[in-house]
This record gives structure tokens, sequence and C-alpha cells, in this order.
């Protein structure tokens, strides 16, 4: 089971993954023409409110994912500010 910090890395099986869901995203709209309309898909108002739905629907977790790394840090995390800055070349 994937978590949110996993989600963050990019694995071959999430690349695969996301080829195929656009390859049937894409067989869909080329099967059924005549229920979509095709060129009304690169105009601003259509592609507006796909933004917006990604945003609503991202944005939550986002704001969770930092919420818990200010509460709840990582072991690393914390081990990290503790450390002395001159010591880590970062």
């Amino acid at each position: 089971m994937l978590t949110i910090s996993e989600l963050n890395r990019l694995h071959i099986i999430s690349i695969a993954a996301t080829v195929i869901s656009l390859i049937i995203y894409i067989f869909i709209l080329l099967v059924m023409r005549n229920l979509f309309e095709i060129g009304d898909i690169w105009k601003f108002t259509y592609l507006y409110k796909i933004f917006a739905i990604v945003m609503i629907s991202w944005f939550p977790l986002f704001l969770f994912q930092v919420i818990k790394k200010k509460v709840d840090p990582s072991d690393y995390e914390k081990i990290m500010k503790t450390v002395p800055r001159g010591i880590i070349n970062t």
C-alpha cells in the first residue's frame, strides 16, 4: 500500500501506470468521438476547469503533508535539526 511519502518518489510502476492511463484516455477519446467535443478540450475554459479540479483534489493532501511534517517530523529530520550546519556538506 502506498503512503503519501512514497508518492514523492519516482517509481517505474508509477510511470507505467501514468502512461497506461494516458493511452486508455486517448483510446476512449478516439472510440467515443460522438460523446466528447474534442475541439473544446484545448480551450482555456476547459483547461481552467481541469486545473481547478486537480488543485481542489491535490491541495488538501499537500496541506496535510506539510502540517504533518511540521507537527511530527521524522526521526531523520529531528536529528538533522540538531546537527550543526558546518558539519554537513549541504
